[in-house]
């Protein structure tokens, strides 16, 4: 495994974890993403928070997390972001067989 991040100062942009796998044409990466972004209302009321898993070289989304909405609040976002995350990490059968189809 290999982590990572994306800084500007003291602000993440995105964290990573690639884990590396064979050499082998029958996998597919697959990627699970959890997004933040702003509810695109103009000024900043909440975040949208997204999450789905893709194929990596296909870019097939295998399954996608209905957008969560988190007040104007650092803590309450971080809230919405771990239980997305959650909700992904339930999924990880799906993971599993997105790498071998």
């Amino acid at each position: 495994m290999c982590p990572g991040s994306n800084r500007v100062g003291d602000t993440s942009l995105f964290s990573y974890r690639a884990y590396l796998a064979a050499k082998c044409e029958e996998i597919d990466p697959v990627v699970v993403v959890v997004s933040v972004s702003f509810d695109g209302r103009g000024e900043i009321e909440s975040y949208l928070v997204r999450g789905d898993i893709a194929g990596e070289a296909l870019g097939d989304v295998l399954s996608e997390i209905e957008p969560w909405e988190a007040p104007k609040n650092w803590a309450a976002m971080q809230d919405v972001v771990r239980d997305v995350a959650i909700a992904l990490a339930g999924k990880a059968e799906m993971v599993v067989s997105g790498v071998y189809d």
